[in-house]
Formats: structure tokens, C-alpha cells, sequence
């Protein structure tokens, strides 16, 4: 009698712990439970904007807006009033002038000294560029004659200083080749690390 007794306890003792195999392990819904827990969970990842067409977009400006290109004490606010062409010469005469190899594109535009120091005003940091990347620097020759000419309403960029809170207006001329140009207005400082803006132009 006494060793009956101890077998049917055994099976008592037995039968739960086999029970919890079984519901650890074979339970079918177990998985698929865990599963949606586990997607309700994970945030789903926004996607990374990709940016397309030409990186000098953001920093490309039509003609009559104003930008401001530099930092700091050396910043200077533009705006391309307009350009024109001129094929023959830039003074009183042909032979009171300067003739272009190409043709002379005049950019008419206003500049702001908006820091708080003086700057020089030269044509080193404006330039034209065309569609192959290639610069042009202005034409010292032809703005010499610029001031004789009645095509050119403003007068041209010289050798200047323009203070703090003040603005002139200014002429800058270019000889290319025929071509499409857009006019590249780089920071006056020397060891500016700031950005170069750009002024579409057109077909010249």
C-alpha cells in the first residue's frame, strides 16, 4: 500500500512540470504573438531626403534679389540690377577705346557694406562663369574706358573703400566667348570660409 501511495503522488508531481514543457515550447501562437509585438514596437525609419540637379541651387539668386555673401565684420549685400552686351567697344571711339576678343558683358550692380569695417571694393571676387566651370575675370582695359562710354550708366569698379551702412552702385565688365553665364560673387575676405553665390545671366 505504501509504495501505490507513493507512485500515484510521483504522477501528481510529474504532470506539471510536463504541462510546463509543453506550453513553453509547442504553444503554436506563441510566435506569431511575439512577432507583431515585436513590429508594433519598431518604429518605422523615415527616409533620407535625397537632393537632386545642381548643389549651387541654394545659393543661386535671380536677378533684382538681394543676398548677402560673407560673415561676420566682412558681409556685403548684392543685387544684379541687370547685364548687357556690347560687341564693337567700350570708351568715346573705337579709337579711344578697348575692343573685345569675344564680346563685352557689362553687370550693373549695387553692393551694401552690411559688417561693421571697411571694405576694399575690387573685381577680384566677382567673376562670371560659364556652363563648362570655366572663369572670366573682369577686363581692367575696358573698365578703364568704361567712365567714357554712355552706354555704361554706372561708373565702374575701381580700386575703392566703401564704410560700414553704405551702398554704391557699380558697372563690371567681362570679355567672352559666346556662351551662357551666370556671375560668381565670392567673399571679400581673403581666409573666408563662407559661400560663393550665383547670379544666372543668360546667353551671350
Amino acid at each position: 500500500m505504501e509504495r501505490r501511495k507513493f507512485l500515484t503522488l510521483s504522477g501528481v508531481a510529474f504532470a506539471p512540470a510536463i504541462a510546463g514543457c509543453s506550453g513553453n515550447g509547442s504553444d503554436p501562437g506563441s510566435d506569431s504573438e511575439s512577432e507583431e509585438r515585436e513590429t508594433e514596437d519598431t518604429p518605422t525609419p523615415t527616409p533620407t531626403p535625397t537632393t537632386t540637379g545642381d548643389p549651387k541651387q541654394s545659393l543661386s539668386h535671380e536677378i533684382g534679389e538681394s543676398f548677402t555673401v560673407g560673415e561676420g565684420a566682412q558681409s556685403v549685400k548684392y543685387s544684379v540690377s541687370g547685364y548687357s552686351t556690347i560687341e564693337d567697344y567700350v570708351g568715346s571711339s573705337p579709337s579711344i577705346g578697348s575692343e573685345p576678343d569675344g564680346t563685352f558683358v557689362v553687370v550693373t550692380l549695387t553692393l551694401e557694406n552690411v559688417g561693421d569695417e571697411t571694405i576694399d571694393i575690387t573685381t577680384r571676387h566677382l567673376k562670371l562663369a560659364d556652363q563648362q566651370d570655366r572663369t572670366f575675370e573682369a577686363d581692367t582695359e575696358a573698365l578703364i574706358y568704361a567712365d567714357q562710354d554712355p552706354r555704361i550708366e554706372a561708373d565702374p569698379i575701381a580700386f575703392d573703400q566703401l564704410q560700414p551702412g553704405l551702398s554704391v552702385t557699380r558697372s563690371v565688365i567681362y570679355d567672352v566667348p559666346s556662351g551662357t553665364y551666370r556671375l560668381s560673387v565670392e567673399p571679400v575676405g581673403v581666409f573666408s570660409g563662407a559661400d560663393t553665390h550665383y547670379v544666372p545671366l543668360g546667353d551671350v
